[in-house]
């Protein structure tokens, strides 16, 4: 997407604006694509299930993944590390990174996943099916 010059419209997303998506057993609720932030990142909350095994072993090759944990926890193993996350947890996982996450709780958690470049969070509407 190419970037724009000069003061742009305000974005913002109200929560009758949401579109569920169930992906991989989980609810993902993308907040803001490219288009909203000028094509510097996307952001999607998930609703991780309890004892969720998350998705396969993977990696991204054009982006970067961040995700801030809101409630509850997600351990994660980024290229052989083992990285428990607890609510207020921030976790950066570099382009490359061979990286899988699950939720090791009896209780959903939430996370904020911020996707830069954009782009990737498409798939979650492709591979996925919007919630009723």
């Amino acid at each position: 997407m190419k970037k724009e010059d000069g003061p742009r419209p305000v974005y913002t997303h109200a929560p009758e604006d949401d579109r569920p998506i169930n992906f991989i057993g989980d609810l993902f609720t993308i907040k803001a694509k490219a288009d909203a932030t000028n094509g510097a990142y996307s952001l999607t909350e998930m609703a991780v299930s309890p004892r969720a095994k998350g998705p396969p072993r993977h990696h991204h090759d054009d982006c970067e993944e961040a995700f801030y944990i809101v409630s509850g926890q997600l351990n994660f193993e980024v290229d052989g590390e083992a990285i428990s996350a607890r609510a207020g947890s921030f976790v950066v996982v570099p382009r490359g990174a061979r990286h899988v996450y699950c939720n090791p709780l009896d209780e959903p958690s939430r996370v904020l996943v911020m996707i830069s470049p954009p782009g990737f969070e498409n798939e979650f509407e492709r591979m996925g099916e919007f919630a009723e």
